[in-house]
């Protein structure tokens, strides 16, 4: 990368985003333990840390106008690497499983689903800003996307249940983020943001047997989920409005300036792609454990531990032709030049270009995330909780 677009790249959004990939890492290492101390935490972090992950995404590619170049680069930096780590969590699932692998590349596999969702969110931006009310607009599609049991489909009806955040980050504007920055600077604002974050922990460990976890999601159907549409659909309102509100917080406490860890916000793709395939195979085995407080501390420990392992140089160079494959004999000779990722610091598709004032912002932060297919979603749709099928690689 230039040294001009190096240099504009804001260390505010790498900040928040290694926050972010450390809590998606921690989120799925505790995802299968009973432990109510690791169900309260997981319940608090997945009730942010993907709008917080999409409404950055939104933020960054708030200029994309599907342009030959942009819809290259999107292609090589996203919808490749979705295909080939699609293909690799099939192969895990059946080298563990001792079955033969399952390809379904419509049906995004465990951490993938975010992806397939980026890409879909990617093409809409143009569409998003021609409405004049983008987000009261993507509102009223995610509350009328659960309805009665959905889509049909897991990864639509998140892409459409999470669409307010990425339609609330293309309207962001550098100007309006280095106000915000200026105005939660001092004091007051940040003990506000800390006690919401207290706060709303201690509220996630009182309702993490009460809320399902589908509902978090944003996947199946309010009928699926909850007794009945209105039930459903008033907790979506809610988690929408808490969502945003932790994610406000987080954004509040977010150094601005160069940090120990900004590095790992540059290379959060990386960290994204490879922990699900480390991780997956481990869930039944987690899920075994009678863990306490002070186990489940060790967990995200070892998870922040296996963050910083992902996102290290060496593994990044090993793997770099995984990540960052290239691909210009798929694109046409006298297509868009600068279609393949890249050759940045960060590889990461949200890191290809610069942060401010850029043409063509790239993909995502991290690019964070649940997954679309873990365990349950092989099952009977789920009422609360998690389902109890604890096989590997299954969508």
């Amino acid at each position: 990368m230039p040294a001009a677009a190096l240099k504009s790249r804001d260390p505010y959004f790498d900040n928040a985003r290694a926050v972010l990939i450390v809590l998606v890492v921690i989120g799925h290492v505790i995802e299968m333990s009973s432990s109510g101390a690791a169900r309260g935490l997981y319940t608090w972090i997945y009730a942010f840390h993907m709008p917080a992950f999409i409404l950055v995404s939104g933020y960054l590619a708030r200029n994309f106008t599907a342009s030959a170049k942009q819809c290259g680069r999107l292609l090589a930096s996203v919808l490749v690497p979705y295909l080939i780590f699609d293909v690799l969590h099939s192969l895990v699932g059946a080298a563990v499983n001792g079955k033969a692998p399952q390809f379904s590349l419509g049906i995004p596999a465990f951490t993938l689903w975010f992806l397939f969702a980026l890409v879909v969110w990617r093409l809409m931006v143009p569409l998003l800003k021609v409405l004049r009310r983008p987000v009261l607009v993507a509102v009223a599609v995610s509350l009328v996307a659960g309805l009665g049991t959905g889509t049909g489909s897991a990864v639509l009806d998140r892409t459409l249940g999470f669409l307010p955040f990425f339609a609330l980050g293309i309207l962001l504007t550098p100007e309006g983020i280095e106000r915000f920055k200026a105005a939660t600077r001092g004091a007051l604002p940040r003990i506000a943001a800390v006690l919401v974050l207290i706060g709303t922990l201690g509220a996630a460990l009182l309702i993490r047997d009460t809320l399902p976890r589908s509902a978090l999601y944003m996947k199946w159907g309010y009928v699926a989920v909850f007794d009945s549409n209105i039930e459903g659909l008033l907790w979506r309102a809610g988690i929408l409005a808490v969502a945003l509100l932790i994610t406000v917080a987080l954004l509040v406490l977010v150094p601005a300036g160069q940090t120990a860890f900004t590095w790992l916000g540059e290379v959060t793709l990386y960290v994204y792609l490879l922990h699900g395939l480390l991780i997956s195979p481990l869930r039944p085995t987690i899920a075994s454990w009678d863990l306490r407080w002070p186990q489940v501390a060790a967990l995200v420990a070892g998870a922040v531990l296996l963050t910083l392992l992902l996102g290290s140089r060496p593994v990044r160079l090993a793997t770099r032709w995984l990540i960052e494959p290239r691909v210009t004999w798929l694109l046409r000779a006298d297509g868009p030049a600068a279609a393949q990722p890249a050759t940045s610091h960060s590889a990461d598709p949200s890191a290809a270009t610069p942060h401010h004032g850029s043409a063509t912002p790239g993909a995502a932060p991290f690019v964070p995330a649940d997954r679309a297919a873990g365990p349950a979603d092989g099952a009977p749709l789920p009422h609360a909780g998690q389902g109890t099928d604890q096989t590997v690689g299954q969508r």
